[in-house]
């Protein structure tokens, strides 16, 4: 997840989830990354930028291929280091 959904995905999606007390599991960790790249843009569902699911599957291409491939590129620039969440905000 890039780190512009994290403040949305740690803090108001869990709220809204205890809110409806349906007992939902929580996350118990959450995984901020930098940006991925395609073609020399960041991606952007918004843009049509990347290489989405439907466009993933009409590929044919195994899904342990594809999430081998996106793992090996994650953009990650400093191994184990905690996202400065309050910093994001």
């Amino acid at each position: 997840m890039a780190k512009d959904n994290v403040p949305f995905h740690s803090v108001i999606f869990p709220a809204c989830l205890l809110g409806t007390e349906d007992g939902y599991t929580a996350v118990n960790h959450l995984s901020g990354i930098d940006y991925l790249n395609y073609e020399d843009a960041k991606f952007s569902k918004s843009r049509g930028i990347g290489v989405f699911g439907d466009h993933a599957q009409d590929t044919q291409i195994d899904s342990d291929i594809w999430r081998f491939y996106l793992l090996y590129v994650r953009p990650e620039t400093q191994v184990n280091q905690p996202l400065n969440f309050f910093s994001s905000i």
